[in-house]
């Protein structure tokens, strides 16, 4: 389950900037993160769930 957080992290930290750019035209903006980035906290809470 780790080593597919780790995968969802380094997913979500490359498609961060291409992401911003297609949905706010900037390269970085802090207002909009990318699904991903929810499908790292979801997997986070299930864990410290169980």
């Amino acid at each position: 389950m780790w080593r597919y957080g780790l995968r969802l992290l380094i997913a979500a930290v490359a498609a961060e900037a291409p992401y911003d750019k297609i949905v706010t035209g900037r390269w970085w903006d802090w207002s909009v993160m990318n699904p991903i980035f929810g499908l790292l906290i979801a997997l986070v809470v299930c864990a410290l769930a169980v």
